[in-house]
């Protein structure tokens, strides 16, 4: 398999190529995702009764959990 790299050409649409600026973007946008996630409470599956609590307060429970053990 060969892969040339060729820097200075602009990527074509629709070949699933991004472009610097749009990886950037995208990057940043999972980022705040994931920090909302971390740092938030939410249903993850409400029909199950799964939560999603934030990662300091799991931290916490854990600690305690363990601690009566």
């Amino acid at each position: 398999m060969q892969v040339a790299y060729v820097p200075n050409v602009a990527p074509m649409a629709g070949t699933g190529l991004k472009t610097p600026e749009e990886r950037k973007a995208i990057l940043a946008e999972l980022k705040g995702k994931n920090q909302t996630a971390a740092t938030s409470y939410g249903w993850v599956d409400k029909d199950k009764g799964i939560v999603r609590i934030p990662l300091e307060r799991a931290i916490e429970l854990t600690i305690k959990e363990q601690a009566t053990k």
